[in-house]
């Protein structure tokens, strides 16, 4: 599609909602808590990130909110990430590798493509300091 067709379709859908007698900010938030990035494709994008950051014994455990994802490092690092779907809302904890907490970090997102981006800079960040403090 068009960016020109794309933003005609637009102007034509906020006519209707206009109609109906729905705000702007009603729509906004609509879509916010029912539109989110497919489970499958954050998935596969978490799973490539854990690759490119040499994380093993991934596992993924379905929770009511959305999902807890653990994952570790061979010298015993442990992470911990917490996703609520509908927020969407990441909480990441990192344990060393004497299970006690390193790190921890939590943020609510309004647009689901800065996930994975805060993700790796919060994971690298965390292994940093840890790789310095082990020095």
């Amino acid at each position: 599609m068009s960016k020109a067709l794309f933003l005609r379709e637009m102007g034509n859908l906020y006519e209707q909602v206009k109609e109906k007698g729905i705000t702007t900010s009603q729509l906004l938030q609509h879509i916010q808590n029912t539109i989110s990035l497919p489970k499958e494709e954050g998935w596969k994008a978490l799973e490539e990130l854990f690759i490119d950051l040499h994380l093993v014994n991934v596992k993924k455990i379905p929770q009511c909110y959305g999902y807890e994802v653990t994952a570790s490092r061979i010298d015993g690092v442990e992470f911990h990430i917490y996703f609520e779907e509908i927020t969407p809302k990441l909480t990441l904890i990192m344990y060393n590798s004497n299970r006690e907490p390193w790190g921890y970090e939590e943020r609510i997102f309004r647009n689901s493509r800065e996930l994975g981006p805060w993700l790796r800079r919060t994971i690298n960040r965390f292994l940093e300091s840890y790789d310095e403090k082990a020095v």
